[in-house]
């Protein structure tokens, strides 16, 4: 959770830089990092609602909804961008996903539901309170 936390704090953080540079050229930098480090966020995203729904099946504890709703389609995102030899129209599409994200839309993510990449920050939240409160009942 926390290297995702640490990717989606960089994409808004590149965001919102570009809304107030001046330069186009450093403005189209940072959405080209924007890009880059959002589609690297569904790697860790993917482990970590994994460990958490382990974690819930181990201690028969009920995972977060929030998290439940997007486990999904995290792990399809995470798959179309991870296996490319696979199916190249996959690759595509997750891209075209992750880049209305960055532009601030609302998108219907495959296997889940329409969410924003400001959603996702309250997920990663959510995802760490839930581990945080496991911890402190072990």
């Amino acid at each position: 959770l926390d290297a995702a936390f640490v990717l989606w704090s960089s994409v808004m953080d590149s965001l919102e830089r570009r809304d107030t540079e001046s330069s186009e050229k450093v403005r189209l930098d940072l959405i080209f990092n924007a890009l880059a480090l959002a589609e690297e966020i569904f790697v860790p995203l993917a482990k970590a609602l994994r460990i958490i729904r382990e974690i819930s099946n181990a201690r028969s504890l009920i995972m977060p909804v929030s998290l439940q709703d997007v486990n999904d389609s995290v792990i399809s995102l995470r798959n179309k961008l991870q296996h490319t030899q696979l199916n190249q129209q996959d690759r595509i599409l997750a891209r075209d996903i992750i880049g209305r994200l960055v532009d601030g839309e609302q998108v219907a993510v495959p296997g889940g539901p329409s969410i924003s990449l400001t959603e996702f920050g309250n997920i990663l939240k959510e995802g760490r309170v839930f581990v945080l409160s496991v911890v402190e009942q072990a």
